[in-house]
């Protein structure tokens, strides 16, 4: 059999046959009956043999070696550092791994400065965010009133604590809010959500401290790593977006194929290949693009008008992604999609560019899980559903939600021995447990909130 570099690729010589070339070579040399074994072949423990041995082993490591450079030369067979070198040759680089962001909102002492690097941790995960600059707590917010009208996103205090008004509306007669709880605090036809003690506050950005996809669900950035004088409370109303971590070698491939095929402008390949670019390596990355065109005179059965193309795409800044539109479409051809901007082309001349948010949908969720009680923690629940909405940033759009999936996410949580159902819906009494179709236009979406009942059952390991 033939080995080395053939028209049908590199095929490398086995030890065996190493060894047998190597012996009959010696044979050749000193004669045949330097070979002793019953089959002929030089006995190890002599001179010779052990010669062959180590030279046997050698010369394998080499092929190795030269399968090891013959393979670095394919995009489907080179990894890290050698599959870097090659994606180089189409402009293809390797994501990198990003950090988790989210919106931290602190409160205290009124003007209280809160320094740079600031510490926060995530109840249940104890991940560690810290703020992205210096800042300072705002002036002091108007006490509560009765029956007064209060707008969206208004903070007031009562009772030494801050509330961020959650829905507009007139507030009751008294005595105002004074919940410390994670739900929404009605009060007349108003509701408010506990912010933290204090009588003032400021929101500012925080990343996570290590890389990589942590999640930060609402209303979990609750204890102060740092002390600081005048910073009483943490919290975030909205979950973080989550970080990613360093592209692999099998996610970097499949891009590399992608952007081959979108290499020229005014394609779907290409329109879809420049959007997902788009915020590449922060938290407003593009995460996933799907491109719909209509080739027909006439509107297409989802409403794409004729000779148009639409752009469903989640994550990117809006004008980030309306300028990549506008470099990347055909000339003459209209942007379709609900949200609308205006893009100005190198020659200064504005152009109305249109793309398309998924619609979300929501997913309820009911669980039966058997649990080992002896390595059950206390906040199991919790870290059940922090595991299922750790894993939301990894649907695509168009991705269905199954049960099984749901169910495997679960391995990563001590003491659950396994999930024995997982009930899915579109309303609050989740009672199905079929897959739920997601739409290409639309995203799946989970929030502990939805995560209705957990019911835990012992079992025995």
């Amino acid at each position: 059999m033939p080995y080395g570099l053939l028209p049908t690729g590199f095929v490398p010589k086995p030890l065996t046959v190493i060894k047998s070339d190597l012996e009959a070579a010696y044979k050749a040399v000193y004669g045949v009956s330097i070979g002793s074994e019953p089959d002929g072949s030089i006995p190890a423990n002599t001179a010779i043999g052990q010669h062959i041995g180590i030279h046997s082993e050698r010369l394998a490591e080499l092929w190795e070696v030269s399968e090891a450079v013959y393979s670095a030369m394919d995009p489907d067979a080179a990894e890290d550092a050698a599959l870097d070198l090659l994606c180089q040759i189409t402009g293809t680089t390797r994501s990198p791994a990003t950090r988790s962001v989210v919106v931290a909102s602190l409160t205290g002492v009124p003007a209280s400065a809160i320094p740079l690097n600031t510490k926060f941790s995530v109840l249940g995960t104890g991940t560690i965010f810290q703020t992205v600059g210096p800042t300072a707590i705002g002036p002091a917010h108007p006490a509560w009133t009765a029956t007064t009208p209060y707008g969206l996103g208004q903070r007031v205090t009562n009772l030494g604590n801050v509330y961020h008004c959650l829905g507009a509306g007139i507030s009751g007669a008294g005595p105002g809010p004074s919940s410390t709880s994670d739900s929404a605090i009605p009060d007349g036809t108003a509701s408010w959500a506990y912010l933290g003690p204090g009588t003032a506050s400021v929101d500012i950005l925080a990343e996570a401290v290590d890389t990589g996809a942590f999640a930060c669900l609402a209303r979990q950035l609750r204890t102060i790593q740092t002390p600081t004088v005048g910073l009483l409370g943490s919290n975030n109303l909205v979950a973080a977006t989550v970080g990613a971590d360093k592209e692999t070698n099998a996610a970097l491939r499949l891009r590399r194929a992608i952007e081959l095929r979108g290499r020229g402008n005014a394609t779907v390949d290409a329109i879809r290949r420049a959007v997902l670019k788009v915020d590449s390596g922060t938290a407003f990355a593009v995460s996933s693009c799907l491109v719909f065109e209509n080739t027909a005179l006439t509107p297409s059965v989802d409403g794409i008008p004729g000779k148009a193309f639409e752009v469903v795409v989640l994550g990117g800044q809006d004008q980030n992604l309306r300028n990549t539109i506008l470099a990347t479409k055909p000339a003459g051809i209209e942007a379709h999609g609900s949200v609308s901007g205006t893009a100005t082309d190198s020659m200064g001349i504005p152009h109305t560019i249109k793309f398309t948010r998924p619609v979300e949908k929501l997913i309820w969720i009911d669980l039966d899980v058997l649990v080992d009680p002896a390595r059950w923690p206390l906040d199991g629940s919790d870290r059940v559903k922090a595991a299922i909405v750790g894993d939301a940033p990894y649907y695509a759009l168009g991705m269905d939600v199954r049960p099984w999936r749901i169910g495997a996410v679960l391995d990563s949580v001590p003491g659950i021995l396994q999930v024995t159902q997982v009930r899915l819906g579109l309303a609050p009494v989740p009672v199905g447990t079929a897959t739920i179709p997601i739409g290409l236009r639309e995203i799946a979406r989970f929030d502990t909130s939805r995560i209705v009942t957990i019911n835990i059952t012992n079992g025995t390991p």
